[in-house]
């Protein structure tokens, strides 16, 4: 009997959803039996014609108030989305969970996956919660460690979120992020046009200084802004969605006089592909990380990249400086610009396939 792999990203869209299904198209390009559980409204991201995509998750965006939305889509995940996973199951298939989207309904799918005799697999992605410690932050990281604990297998993408996870009781598997086909082949006429957005007619060769991803307080766009006052040369350009932390980064520029272009807002794959592709450095100043997506792109492209010293960048960055020094980051900024730096290559994508089907136990095409 066939042994299929079942992915299942509830969330849908972000890096999280875009590793994931990056990993089942990987798996399914390396011979394995995939299905892809995700969100009704996920975002479009290409995969293989083998893998079959399942909807398990609703926003309800249309419940109102918000409290009363909250509910409707736990319910609606427990009532209809986990029954549905485990409907696809057999005795001896693999149910992997990516990410830490609610844990506390996430364990139930684990649980059913394990009754249902099946190997459970997670990757947490981070080893620490971003939802504030006043909320459920605290019973979000019991809830991880235990899921760790319990899982059949887990999956760390650093050295370090490793070591973090054996502290738990966990044993987990190092592995690399799978980065997507579709990162590999930026579309050229959407290049040009973040080229043309950034550089003036008068400055055609100003390089450009690339901060993506979610604009959050722990990202360190202000780390970013306070080091471009002090680089020598270099446009700052944001692009992504702003959750809390642009406002004060953006009067702090104006402050410095720091020219900044800003493109808020969730941007489609190919978009933030693209914008990887045209920036001359990508610079990552976090204050806590996991693995970074936004480096493993750049990284798979060939661009340069600066990034803080904290969870795995290290690991994957072109220059690493310590965390919270914006001299030794505008430093490394101009060292990466002079065009020295090499990026690591990443890993080939059915060498990754390979690696997660013998953490499964499953043999390619089995």
């Amino acid at each position: 009997m066939t042994t299929t792999v079942h992915i299942v990203e509830p969330g849908g869209w972000g890096g999280v959803y875009q590793h994931a299904a990056a990993l089942a198209g990987a798996l399914a390009e390396a011979g394995a039996a995939v299905a892809f559980h995700t969100a009704a409204d996920a975002e479009d991201v290409p995969l293989p014609g083998a893998v079959a995509r399942r909807s398990c998750f609703w926003r309800l965006s249309w419940v109102r108030p918000r409290a009363l939305r909250r509910l409707a889509v736990a319910a609606a995940w427990l009532g209809a989305g986990v029954p549905r996973c485990l409907a696809c199951v057999r005795s001896g298939d693999v149910v992997h969970i990516e990410g830490r989207l609610f844990p506390v309904l996430l364990a139930p799918l684990a649980v059913g996956a394990r009754l249902r005799r099946c190997s459970v697999g997670f990757s947490p992605h981070t080893t620490f919660s971003r939802r504030p410690a006043r909320s459920a932050g605290p019973a979000d990281e019991r809830l991880v460690r235990w899921l760790a604990r319990y899982a059949d297998v887990v999956f760390a993408f650093s050295d370090r979120d490793r070591a973090v996870m054996e502290g738990w009781g966990a044993k987990p598997r190092r592995v690399p992020l799978v980065i997507g086909h579709w990162a590999l082949r930026p579309e050229p006429g959407l290049v040009e046009t973040w080229r043309r957005r950034w550089r003036s007619a008068t400055e055609p060769d100003r390089p450009v200084v690339l901060f993506a991803g979610q604009v959050r307080p722990d990202k360190g766009l202000d780390l970013a802004v306070a080091a471009a006052a002090r680089w020598r040369a270099g446009l700052l350009a944001v692009v992504g969605e702003d959750l809390g932390a642009l406002a004060g980064a953006v009067e702090e520029a104006r402050r410095r006089g720091v020219e900044l272009v800003v493109d808020e807002g969730y941007q489609p794959l190919p978009q933030l592909v693209a914008a990887v592709a045209a920036a001359d450095v990508v610079i990552c100043p976090y204050r806590a990380a996991g693995t970074s997506g936004v480096l493993a792109l750049a990284a798979a492209l060939g661009r340069p990249t600066v990034a803080t010293d904290v969870g795995g960048s290290s690991e994957l960055a072109t220059v690493t400086v310590p965390p919270g020094d914006p001299d030794a980051l505008a430093a490394a900024v101009d060292e990466a610009l002079s065009g020295d730096p090499c990026p690591p290559s990443p890993p080939r994508r059915v060498d990754v396939a390979r690696s997660y089907l013998a953490a499964y136990g499953v043999a390619a095409g089995a």
